[in-house]
């Protein structure tokens, strides 16, 4: 059985390249990566591969383009690509993604735009993790990293950083514990997540220190008579998303709604 190579992507790129790059440099590197010469890749390539068709109109051209001026290893002319031997494996940092999690988001019934959208954001989830577990002889990872930090990576907001979430539960890619509160202490904790395979890990890594809704609940009822009282006096993105949750677990005529 041939083995599935894994696709590795530069932090750089997933911090300051586009979506449609982070998904050219990935479909690039799977002819080209352990090629000893250079490597001319014709547009054709590119365009089966993002649209199962070997031509394109001027648009999508022009939006390839400018996705490989993202790349600053590859360069091109107006007929071919090219790729230095080697350059997708010098690279001091990266992220590594599985090529069945590729797949199962390029293959999603999403459109297209959302599809590059989550593959990036994917990307950005993976370069978060920052607990390294070992668990039955593997390595394992675990992130907590909030709502608002990925809606900043992402430039947008964290109502669409929820969707992107769900979208990736739904494709059993991701595991997410949401945030929940400290019973001895009252504190805040944050949200714990992972890949989704991993998710008995994350579960273990996360017991004793979740509590009943009580303290939740209270919490958010707390900081919204405080937005009511003082708009400027809490995180109005934070609120939000815990608000969603509370309108969950509590009956109709206690929801809130932000007016």
């Amino acid at each position: 059985m041939k083995q599935t190579r894994n696709i590795i992507i530069p932090s750089d790129l997933i911090r300051e390249g586009s979506d449609l790059a982070i998904v050219i440099y990935s479909i690039l590197q799977d002819p080209c990566m352990y090629m000893e010469d250079d490597c001319q890749m014709p547009y054709e390539y590119l365009y089966n591969a993002l649209y199962g068709e070997l031509k394109v109109d001027e648009i999508r051209k022009k939006q390839i383009m400018r996705a490989l001026e993202d790349i600053p290893s590859i360069t091109y002319n107006d007929k071919l690509i090219f790729i230095p031997s080697g350059c997708m494996l010098e690279l001091p940092h990266f992220v590594t993604i599985t090529r069945r999690e590729f797949n199962a988001i390029m293959n999603s019934k999403h459109k297209l735009p959302t599809k590059y959208s989550l593959l990036h954001y994917w990307c950005f989830i993976v370069k978060s993790f920052d607990w390294n577990i070992e668990k039955d002889g593997k390595r394992n990872f675990v992130g907590h990293m909030s709502l608002n930090y990925f809606a900043k990576q992402m430039q947008t907001t964290t109502t669409t950083i929820q969707r992107y979430n769900k979208c990736l539960e739904d494709l059993q890619l991701l595991y997410i514990v949401a945030s929940r509160y400290n019973p001895e202490t009252g504190a805040r904790m944050s949200n714990n997540y992972g890949r989704y395979e991993d998710k008995d890990l994350i579960n273990d890594f996360c017991n004793g220190n979740v509590d009943p809704s009580g303290n939740f609940k209270r919490s958010v009822a707390a900081r919204y008579n405080c937005w009511l009282n003082n708009k400027s006096s809490v995180d109005i993105d934070e609120l939000k998303a815990d608000i969603i949750e509370y309108n969950k677990i509590v009956p109709q005529n206690m929801m809130i709604h932000l007016t």
